[in-house]
């Protein structure tokens, strides 16, 4: 005998099936939780045997996610899982019920409309002990009363309380309202939710807002708007008295035209009161939609019936038009669906702006055929009077005599009908450009948006030309506010509201400045977005020649523009003279005159023409020999001013850093220009033997000129062998290149064991226990100077080496160390041996004692008691103690 079995259906997808077979119910609930996340429907039945799932599919398509229960099943099953009163359907006279709750989700029968009251209806069943109110009497609003009583409080507060109320006062509900307690109505009484396949016949039951649209409000395609029009069908309510069968019968009318209209109708009523076109007819009355208005479209001829009914709906759309959005919506009434996406891809509503040819990729046409269909959509969209009477004369009147831009985020503020328009930008825009004369477009500048009759281009084009007409001026140095009214007379008539945005676009980079105390008589001194031209202004506007420091601080104070001390020295050298280390001025702070200019150069000319021709002269050098000759100029005479007068000499050549030479060597830039380390070199090579720093001074004296600062840097072959003595490393050292090397490698190991820096007399008894070829190093300068050499190390003041990644030496100096040690003495003084002792355990090396004297007299300034034979620091210091903690000894 066979088992009565539990059998668990599971539709994964539309092909694929998971089938278990239980013994136990238990068991089956155990299966459903493994594969209830992919379900897409169930079915649970108890018996000998099941029907085939093919059986199932189209009831399972009628309730997706749902679980079906077969009548077996439905009491078999624990209690918990509750089903819909009335079956959802029959498999092979098996009843199937839909059940509520115990399999991840909960509903109600009434939510599914298989309550027994909708059902009874469908039958018609005779209400059961003469209980009518069970089917009629308790009427739609007790249930919603019911099953949502804050629902039912809202529409009480506005006296709706049964349905003849509903019916009388439905007019003044809130849309909201209005729409969901039509919904719950319809739905209670036709059993179901809009059905395309029936609703035209269910109409009965659809709430008075919707009954009282015009048939214009579907926005039917041609067919059946013309066998609406034809058979005097003028509002949804005449559908509803007529009824499918009927309009089947019209002539032209077929099942597809049918589906339109159930389709447009359920649209419509999904989309409720709110709809902004649906809100426009119903603020208009009714009245303005029933017989009289649609009489008028019958009158017309067969050619212009499309036309004429569009301009008459727009008579009625256009007036009643709340505000731009309203108006957008309008457009779209008259569009089919695909169209309307057309559109809005088109316009940038929701997401960018698409071109022809992305759309035509999404619809799988050419994009010709969208640019086609666009060109339709447009010109119905046209037809509306509100592009013509609404935006075209709102912005006219804003911009008339408007003396500042238009913003586009202004326009609601200015005039309510635009609210929400800086939301819709592209769309504005694209309705600018073709839905109205052109006489209106947006304008961007710098992230802003205006409202103008200037186009895009127009405006680049205007913003081109005045930065064109600064760059022209500069060498002119117009006034400010007579290039200013150059710059705004190139906009006259459309746009001339943007004339303050123009004069701000282009003088963007421009740079201007004082000439004079009268702060209104500014002028044009340069043009450039880089730091020259600001450095420029600043120079223009100062007095006198400036440090770059100052220059920089003024660029920051003045023109609220941060360049930094190093961008504005490199800016100053390009764009000023100099006139000191550092200090850098235009022509205008040169302190001769022309005619003394001219006798400088002169004298300049016959002192280097007269001498060595090969020689190369430093500017500082023809000063002093100019000054021998008694001309200095009352004192404003300096090597700075010698080589800014001596660019206008023709015989002499600019070699570069104040050096000068006659033209007739050939010399004609910095690349004849003596480099002053090949010649150090140079010189090495030809004596064969290190040499003193002064010696080479003088050498270098006679063949180039020097300015006053002379410093040898110790790079390439130059090795430093001690004080102011010279060599070359490849020559002159006692170490070659590899014992360099490991000295350099010892040298460092020494410095991080130490984590401090070795002072020149410390290197070689650091070394020494390490490399024994320090011994062949007579003067430990030598060791400096290869460290010196090498990017391993670092030299400080004090002849301190140290570790780059140091940044300091982490030693005081003997300096810093004899400072600190009379500080520290405070009023009461020290001896100088008191002195040397504590400057020594600060420098942690032996300093001399007569170095000690020396910089207690000569650098720090300190006082000497003859009486107690103690020193004392500088009166301002005395009272500073130990807080000058400006070195830190580790």
């Amino acid at each position: 005998m066979s088992q009565l079995r539990a059998f668990l259906l599971v539709r994964l997808d539309e092909r694929k099936w998971n089938i278990s077979v239980h013994r136990e119910l238990g068991s089956v609930f155990a299966a459903w939780n493994e594969l209830a996340a992919l379900s897409q429907g169930a079915v649970v039945h108890v018996g000998f045997w099941r029907p085939d799932t093919a059986a199932f599919e189209k009831l399972l398509d009628q309730w997706k996610g749902r679980v079906l229960i077969s009548e077996s099943a439905r009491f078999a099953l624990p209690s918990p899982c509750i089903v819909a009163p009335c079956p959802a359907g029959e498999i092979e006279g098996i009843p199937f019920y839909v059940s509520l709750t115990g399999w991840g989700y909960e509903t109600t029968a009434d939510e599914l409309g298989l309550s027994i009251i909708p059902q009874a209806r469908l039958v018609g069943a005779t209400p059961p002990l003469g209980r009518r109110d069970l089917f009629i009497d308790e009427h739609w609003y007790d249930e919603l009363s019911r099953q949502n009583p804050e629902q039912a409080n809202a529409a009480a507060k506005f006296g709706v309380v049964n349905e003849e109320t509903y019916l009388s006062l439905e007019h003044g509900l809130t849309p909201e309202l209005r729409q969901t307690m039509g919904w719950n109505r319809y739905v209670y009484y036709s059993g179901c939710e809009p059905d395309e396949e029936q609703f035209v016949d269910q109409l009965r039951y659809a709430p008075p807002w919707l009954l009282s649209l015009p048939i214009s409000v579907l926005s039917l395609s041609v067919r059946p708007q013309n066998c609406m029009r034809e058979n005097s069908i003028a509002t949804i309510e005449d559908l509803a008295n007529i009824g499918a069968e009927a309009i089947l019968k019209f002539p032209k009318m077929g099942r597809k035209s049918l589906k339109e209209i159930n389709e447009k109708l359920i649209l419509t009523f999904r989309e409720g009161p709110s709809s902004p076109l649906v809100r426009i007819y119903l603020n208009s009355g009714r009245s303005s939609f029933t017989g009289t208005h649609f009489a008028k479209l019958l009158q017309t001829s067969k050619e212009q019936e499309d036309t004429n009914e569009n301009q008459a709906a727009a008579e009625i759309i256009d007036n009643n038009s709340g505000n731009f959005a309203d108006a957008l919506a309008l457009g779209f009434s008259l569009l089919r669906d695909s169209e309307c996406k057309i559109m809005r891809l088109r316009m940038g509503i929701g997401s960018r702006s698409r071109t022809l040819q992305e759309i035509g990729e999404e619809f799988g046409v050419s994009r010709e055929r969208i640019r086609q269909r666009e060109s339709k959509c447009i010109a119905r969209i046209n037809r509306h009077l509100v592009w013509s009477r609404d935006i075209e004369p709102r912005l006219e009147r804003m911009l008339e005599n408007r003396q500042e831009p238009l913003p586009l985020f202004g326009l609601e503020i200015l005039d309510p009908w635009f609210v929400g328009v800086e939301l819709q930008e592209q769309a504005f825009e694209y309705i600018l450009d073709r839905f109205t004369s052109n006489r209106f477009s947006l304008v961007r500048v710098r992230g802003q948006v205006f409202v103008s009759k200037l186009t895009q281009n127009i405006w680049d084009e205007k913003v081109k030309t005045s930065r064109r007409i600064l760059v022209a001026a500069v060498d002119r140095a117009p006034k400010e506010l007579d290039i200013r009214a150059s710059i705004e007379s190139l906009l006259i008539g459309p746009g001339e509201e943007l004339r303050t945005e123009l004069w701000s676009e282009a003088t963007r980079w421009a740079n201007f400045a004082n000439q004079s105390s009268d702060s209104t008589a500014k002028v044009l001194v340069s043009y450039g977005y880089g730091a020259e031209g600001i450095v420029e202004a600043v120079l223009t506007e100062s007095d006198k020649p400036l440090h770059y420091s100052e220059i920089s601080q003024r660029c920051n104070e003045r023109y609220g523009k941060q360049v930094d001390v190093r961008r504005a020295h490199q800016s100053a050298l390009n764009v000023g003279l100099l006139f000191g280390r550092g200090v850098y001025g235009l022509r205008k702070h040169f302190p001769l005159s022309d005619a003394e200019c001219s006798l400088l150069i002169a004298e300049a000319e016959d002192l280097i023409v007269g001498a060595d021709t090969q020689k190369q002269w430093h500017a500082r050098e023809i000063t002093e020999a100019i000054e021998e000759r008694g001309i200095d100029f009352g004192g404003r005479l300096n090597q700075y001013v010698t080589s800014i007068a001596l660019e206008r000499s023709r015989n002499l050549a600019d070699l570069g850093r104040m050096v000068w030479a006659s033209r007739s060597t050939g010399a004609r830039g910095t690349a004849n220009r003596i480099d002053v380390h090949q010649a150090i070199v140079s010189y090495l090579l030809t004596e064969g033997r290190p040499m003193h720093s002064d010696e080479i001074r003088e050498r270098i004296a006679q063949d180039r000129g020097l300015s006053g600062y002379f410093q040898i840097q110790p790079a390439g072959d130059l090795l430093h062998m001690g004080p102011g003595l010279w060599g070359l490393a490849s020559r002159d050292s006692p170490l070659s290149t590899s014992e360099s090397e490991e000295l350099i490698e010892a040298l460092t190991n020494a410095l991080e064991l130490r984590g401090k820096g070795l002072h020149v007399s410390e290197l070689k008894g650091a070394l020494h226990p390490i490399i024994k070829h320090v011994e062949r190093i007579g003067d430990p300068a030598i060791i400096l100077g290869i460290a010196q050499r090498s990017s391993r190390c670092a030299i400080a003041k004090g002849q301190y080496v140290f570790l780059p990644g140091w940044g300091d030496p982490r030693r005081l100096t003997a300096v810093e160390a004899v400072k600190r040690a009379i500080r520290k003495a405070g009023l009461g003084g020290m001896t100088l041996n008191e002195c040397a002792a504590m400057a020594e355990a600060l420098a942690e090396r032996s300093i001399p004692r007569t170095f000690v004297s020396n910089i207690l007299a000569g650098q720090i300034g300190a006082n000497f008691d003859d009486v107690r034979s103690r020193w004392t620091p500088p009166s301002d210091d005395a009272n500073d103690g130990c807080d000058d903690a400006d070195f830190q000894t580790n």
